[in-house]
């Protein structure tokens, strides 16, 4: 099938080291959602496997879609 997707997606309920991402799929051609999904990130160190603050940057960068 052809059919057009619109996504969207934010962020929700950030603390320390964990958000939540929201996303949702639609068929634009009658506004049919088509998925629902919610993915919790862990900002972890890579050496030691612990959970780390959220990077400033991070932040920054997702400032615009946190609700």
């Amino acid at each position: 099938m052809d059919d057009e997707l619109e996504i969207a997606t934010w962020v929700s309920d950030m603390k320390r080291a964990t958000a939540v991402r929201h996303y949702i799929v639609n068929r634009v051609s009658d506004n049919q959602p088509l998925a629902r999904a919610r993915a919790l990130w862990v900002w972890i160190d890579l050496k030691t496997s612990t959970p780390i603050r959220i990077p400033a940057n991070f932040i920054a960068d997702l400032a615009d879609n946190i609700v």
